[in-house]
């Protein structure tokens, strides 16, 4: 990927620090096929009206890489911390208007945050499948496991990802299906370009 077009590069530095387990390649590539879909700007850029929106999908795709690497245990790991990022308005506002709530007395920014991140992590998993399909889908986060040259995948290391079949393999695939659900046409996910 060239630098120069890296959608990232003007991230916040928080967001960044938040790749555990996952391949911040796959998010930048995650982010280029929902900006190739008109899903999203091809940059964060935090003068855009609907930046906020924008950082929520960018820390769910960061989300969505980390958790996939640890499908069975996803309960554990910790969403990227919306409110280092997004004003506690921005973030009530946005919480507010999706009708979401922590279920932790008193609500605090971290869990609202929290609530945020993993609501829209399906509707970013379900946008990806649509646009790329299931399979390239879950070979693309497969591929955070391993050593390969980057994204898009090579034709030959997608065919192995999918053609060797393990119990792990099995496993991340009925995470990723239940996450993503069926994917048809109508599922438009449309955070305000």
């Amino acid at each position: 990927m060239d630098e120069a077009t890296d959608p990232w590069e003007d991230a916040p530095a928080e967001l960044a620090g938040y790749w555990h387990e996952g391949d911040a390649r796959w998010g930048r590539w995650a982010w280029q096929i929902l900006a190739s879909a008109g899903t999203v700007p091809t940059m964060l850029d935090e003068t855009h009206p609907n930046y906020t929106d924008h950082l929520i999908t960018a820390a769910a795709l960061v989300h969505l890489g980390n958790s996939f690497t640890v499908c069975e245990s996803i309960d554990d790991l910790e969403p990227p911390e919306l409110s280092e990022l997004i004003s506690d308005i921005a973030l009530g506002r946005h919480a507010e208007r999706l009708g979401l709530h922590s279920e932790h007395w008193p609500e605090t920014r971290y869990d609202l945050g929290a609530v945020i991140v993993c609501d829209r992590m399906p509707t970013v998993a379900k946008a990806l499948a649509r646009e790329i399909g299931m399979s390239r889908l879950y070979a693309d986060l497969w591929a955070q496991r391993i050593e390969h040259g980057g994204y898009p995948l090579a034709d030959h290391l997608m065919y192995d990802i999918l053609n060797s079949v393990t119990s792990d393999k099995m496993i991340a695939w009925e995470w990723l299906s239940a996450l993503a659900g069926h994917v048809e046409q109508s599922d438009r996910f449309s955070p305000s370009r």
